[in-house]
């Protein structure tokens, strides 16, 4: 456990909207009003785009560009940004991250490396047997691997993706959601799905059900 003050990088590809974004900027954010001093680091959407993008909420936010496939200079560029922030943590969220920050990592001295976390929100987008491999490499380097479900870590294991992996559930920020008072006139069942309208959140089946 890292002491007050400590400082993490989150990496991930970007800030468009997005659960794992929201959980991204929601832990950097918390950490910085503990006094911590967490930064995120992009690798694959640069300037935040209003547009497309979640607010980052005042987390210094940096941009290391990477090209398709698996990118030395962009694994030799986050080397360098680890070597400028020295984090004690580096915190890769999701696969494409793992293998970048654990090759960056590789490549600072022993003893200025920050510790890996992996964290897999998702099962992997691209599940290729290179891209199995490459994860499960880029996971044995990790000092912690978790996954936010004991189905999805349960499935990983099975995979062939990490093992063993721990169980970290996502929180609520309660104090940014208030309930609101039932009104009296309605007495029907009310089903909410909080999700973005796009196909893989299978909206169709919430309908069907």
């Amino acid at each position: 456990m890292t002491g007050a003050g400590a400082r993490t990088i989150h990496l991930c590809q970007g800030l468009a909207v997005g659960g794992l974004e929201r959980i991204v900027i929601d832990l950097a954010r918390c950490a910085r009003a503990a006094g911590h001093d967490d930064r995120i680091c992009c690798f694959d959407q640069g300037a935040i785009d209003p547009s497309r993008d979640l607010d980052p909420e005042g987390v210094p936010v940096c941009f290391e560009p990477r090209r398709r496939g698996l990118d030395p200079a962009a694994i030799r560029g986050l080397a360098r940004v680890l070597g400028r922030a020295r984090p004690a943590v580096l915190h890769a969220h999701n696969p494409t991250a793992a293998v970048y920050g654990a090759a960056a990592r590789a490549m600072l001295p022993a003893r200025s490396r920050p510790s890996l976390v992996v964290t897999f929100h998702n099962w992997p987008v691209r599940a290729s047997r290179r891209a199995r491999w490459l994860t499960a490499f880029a996971a044995r380097r990790a000092q912690r691997v978790v996954a936010v479900s004991g189905d999805l870590a349960d499935r990983l294991s099975a995979g062939g993706w990490s093992s063993p992996i721990g169980v970290v559930a996502n929180g609520v920020d309660v104090a940014r959601f208030a309930a609101h008072p039932r009104s009296p006139e309605r007495d029907q069942l009310v089903v909410g799905m909080a999700a973005r309208l796009v196909p893989g959140k299978r909206h169709d089946l919430l309908f069907a059900a």
